[in-house]
């Protein structure tokens, strides 16, 4: 299982249950584009039922900074070589091609 988004984390439908991760918009687990960052689900995402982001802070200014400070994260890891550390410990450096090799 790889480390979850700053995304994820700050929304008020995320539910971290044992091994998974999973939310409102995916009960059966969250995506593997969204948890690395790939995809920004303050838009919608297949099977998500409509369901998008939500700040657990909404309408106030710390879920407004949580907002912007997780965009950034979800445009950088979006970029050719940033690295994430699953949960077991191994890392994964993202490709110009847009794939995941482990490092």
């Amino acid at each position: 299982m790889i480390g979850v988004a700053p995304l994820c984390e700050s929304c008020r439908r995320f539910d971290m249950q044992g091994d998974g991760y999973s939310c409102g918009a995916f009960p059966d687990g969250i995506p593997e584009e969204i948890i690395m960052g790939e995809h920004d689900h303050h838009k919608p995402f297949e099977g998500d039922g409509g369901l998008t982001f939500m700040p657990k802070e909404a309408g106030s200014l710390i879920g407004k900074a949580i907002e912007i400070v997780s965009a950034i994260m979800v445009r950088k890891a979006a970029q050719p070589g940033t690295v994430h550390t699953r949960a077991d410990g191994s890392r994964w450096q993202k490709q110009a091609d847009g794939t995941w090799r482990q490092r």
